[in-house]
């Protein structure tokens, strides 16, 4: 199961659209969160750096600084960069995720403090009884991406394919970005179209270490071979799945997806739907009003969710510490 622990402000939306809306990083509370460190904006160039640039631009006819001064080039080179970094702050889409529903300061922040809700889908291929998945369906690759081989990743969420531009996925230049694909095997067992779409772990830096991955080289990605390219690419997914320490109390998962991918029309404002079997959970917070609990009990029933469990949260006697009870 992964959670997501939320507000009565945006749960009905949630439930009546069988929705889950995607953030842009730049609105993340942590302004170190999916921050990427660009090589000549946020790191300087050596003047040899500086000189192979103007020579790959050159020999690639994207950019023409021939002027041998130095202080040109960097200017010049420097306009480049803070235009694709601004462009390259909104190219993914984040939908945040958590292994936990009963950490006390997760309801506190992100429940409205504990008036609001938590809700829960499997998201286990053994759960959703795909675990041959990999053998039968010929279209589903295994992640290959570092940050799922490095946590041995099995978790995933289905989305409806109407809101992806599957061909635009299919002819993605990012080697990597086997997050989002296209499950035969799914579709065919749930009778519709879906993306499958795995959860990334998030990489926590210790205190001890406390460093940003290396920055990212616009120069290398776009004007050299494609094995640097790739080199490049995964360096901009570690920034996205890379938190400092102290957010370690968050159990933090979560689905990367460029903005490109995404079916504007049929996903306004982001809203990503997903397969509403999947919703089996729903939590109510030490605090939550008992008209917002029947009102969500209510919703669930007339979008006709089948087999959503309801919970409800209570402090122990005992402990500074919640329990979370079937009602």
């Amino acid at each position: 199961m992964i959670y997501k622990y939320t507000t009565y402000k945006w749960l009905p939306d949630i439930i009546s659209t069988n929705s889950l809306h995607f953030s842009c990083p730049l609105d993340f509370n942590d302004p170190f969160d999916s921050f990427i460190k660009v090589k000549g904006v946020d790191e300087k160039y050596t003047k040899d750096e500086i000189d192979e640039i103007v020579k790959i631009c050159q020999d690639e006819k994207k950019e023409k600084t021939a002027t041998s001064n130095i202080k040109f080039k960097q200017k010049k080179i420097e306009e480049i960069l803070k235009e694709n970094k601004e462009k390259a702050d909104k190219i993914f889409l984040v939908l945040s995720l958590s292994e936990l529903k009963d950490n006390i300061l997760m309801w506190s922040h992100y429940a409205d403090s504990h008036k609001g809700f938590c809700i829960g889908f499997k998201s286990d291929i053994d759960e959703l009884n795909l675990n041959d998945i990999e053998e039968k369906d010929k279209t589903l690759k295994p992640c290959d991406n570092d940050i799922n081989k490095q946590n041995n990743n099995n978790d995933f969420l289905l989305f409806e394919g109407e809101c992806f531009d599957f061909e635009k996925i299919k002819n993605s230049s990012n080697k990597s970005d086997n997050i989002l694909q296209l499950s035969e095997l799914a579709s065919k067992g749930f009778n519709k179209k879906l993306f499958f779409s795995y959860l990334g772990k998030i990489d926590y830096q210790h205190e001890k270490d406390n460093i940003m991955p290396e920055a990212f080289d616009y120069f290398r990605c776009n004007f050299t071979n494609d094995n640097n390219r790739q080199n490049e690419l995964k360096k901009i997914e570690k920034f996205l799945t890379t938190k400092n320490n102290l957010w370690q109390y968050e159990k933090e998962k979560r689905i990367i997806i460029a903005d490109s991918h995404i079916s504007k029309e049929k996903c306004p404002n982001n809203n990503i739907k997903f397969e509403k079997s999947l919703l089996k959970e729903i939590i109510f917070g030490v605090r939550t009003p008992e008209v917002h609990k029947l009102c969500i009990r209510a919703l669930v029933e007339k979008m006709c969710y089948e087999n959503v469990e309801f919970y409800q949260a209570e402090r122990k006697d005992d402990k500074y510490e919640i329990t979370i009870k079937k009602i």
